[in-house]
């Protein structure tokens, strides 16, 4: 065996400090990967909603954390390793209206597939109204909550209904709305082809006119709450789309636009004199003039009707006195496009 050169000793004792660094450097780095996951299983973020959840009472601070809610599932789809958690421990009062644009912005962030599922802490710590309105209108299997959902609760004189959503104009939506919900409770509805109609139109109307830039979802929703005691109805569709002041027909001339442009309660009321709808499609009616409105028109029965669009909300309201309409902008957008029919049953 020959005797290893000078050189050669010299290029073994490099390669082997190499070797004992680069080792060094790989378990250093296996460390610090292990205290970073450690780090990130702790990390949370947590969504606060206000106090009153209402569109009626709270407008401005509503669509703000459905803002938010939004804006973090579009930060969520690359952070799989952060927890995220909606606090409606805070909400002490929710309306029906507030409970359904809620839901929906929950169903749009499970339509995101790489970003992580958001929970719900604490139901047990809910105000036992806001979590039987919650879970009666399918809240809790949007979350995967089911444990909590017989969990008892003293609001017995309301029951909601279990949100419908699609894609498309669906004719057996309203049909079961009306006859697996509303009808067991309140009996015959006042004028039940009309109603179709006018949820169909409105249905009709996310297909034709709300979506047009939006891709990850292009749903309607559909509700309805029913109040014993004031024998009062309430009927909702929801839309995320573009809204009415943004998707207004060219039959509007571009003189009133421009002089409405930043008045969409305006262009919202100017949309409903406009027989929107000229196709022959299955279940399409005439428009928000002759069905969406105009139902509360044929009945005899007082209510209102209301629009709530970006920044605009038109209600058309029906009483004993007469009818009236109210318009009212806001300094904050709702993303898309709310229908509301609330409807006083008749004495019999």
């Amino acid at each position: 065996m020959r005797k290893p050169t000078r050189k050669t000793k010299r290029r073994n004792r490099i390669c082997s400090r190499k070797a004992y660094h680069h080792q060094i450097s790989r378990r250093n780095k296996k460390e610090g990967r292990k205290r970073s996951r450690k780090r990130f299983k702790h990390r949370k973020t947590e969504l606060q909603c206000p106090e009153i959840f209402s569109l009626d009472s709270n407008f401005d601070e509503v669509v703000s954390a459905l803002a938010e809610v939004r804006e973090q599932s579009k930060v969520q789809r690359n952070k799989s390793s952060e927890q995220v958690f909606i606090l409606l421990q805070n909400i002490q009062e929710i309306s029906p209206a507030g409970a359904l644009v809620l839901v929906a912005e929950i169903f749009r962030w499970t339509k995101i597939p790489t970003a992580r599922r958001l929970k719900a802490a604490s139901p047990s710590q809910w105000n036992p109204e806001v979590r039987k309105l919650l879970n009666d209108m399918g809240f809790f299997e949007l979350l995967g909550l089911g444990a909590f959902a017989q969990m008892n609760t003293n609001n017995e004189g309301i029951r909601y209904v279990k949100f419908r959503t699609g894609k498309k104009s669906d004719g057996e939506a309203p049909v079961e709305l009306l006859t697996d919900d509303l009808e067991p409770l309140v009996g015959e509805m006042p004028d039940n082809h009309y109603l179709y109609a006018a949820v169909t139109e409105a249905m009709t109307n996310v297909r034709q006119h709300a979506y047009q830039h939006d891709r990850v979802v292009t749903n309607w929703w559909l509700s309805a709450s029913h109040h014993a005691e004031k024998e009062e109805v309430r009927i909702l569709v929801y839309d995320q789309g573009s809204g009415i002041p943004g998707t207004l027909p060219k039959k509007l001339t571009q003189d009133v636009v421009s002089i409405l442009r930043n008045d969409h309660a305006g262009l919202i009321e100017k949309a409903h004199d406009l027989a929107r709808s000229a196709s022959k499609e299955e279940h399409r009616g005439h428009g928000l003039k002759r069905d969406v409105r105009g139902y509360l028109e044929r009945l005899n029965c007082c209510g209102y009707y209301r629009v709530i669009s970006l920044r605009g909300e038109y209600t058309y309201k029906k009483l004993a006195s007469g009818t009236s309409a109210e318009k009212h902008n806001h300094d904050n957008p709702l993303k898309g496009t709310l229908i509301e029919w609330s409807l006083t049953l008749p004495n019999e």
